[in-house]
């Protein structure tokens, strides 16, 4: 799954689609799966130069949720 999971947000990215970077860290997230900070750094990026200021508030609840799993959040790898 983690590796699934990869593989959409770094296609999401390189197409830079807000929606698509947003609906699938919301997924990771309800399966308590976070990419690491710097990834979350980029998906709050694209979606801003996207001028989603809606799914900038999905990104940051995610990033949010992240901080709030603490030591038991699992983190996924973007794919290169």
């Amino acid at each position: 799954m983690e590796r699934v999971l990869g593989v959409l947000l770094r296609n999401a990215m390189v197409h830079g689609s807000a929606l698509d970077v947003a609906v699938t860290l919301g997924c990771a997230a309800e399966l308590s799966l976070y990419p690491e900070d710097a990834v979350l750094e980029q998906c709050t990026t694209t979606v801003r130069a996207a001028g989603k200021t809606a799914l900038v508030g999905a990104v940051w609840a995610v990033r949010h949720r992240c901080a709030k799993a603490g030591i038991r959040r699992r983190r996924f790898v973007m794919e290169p």
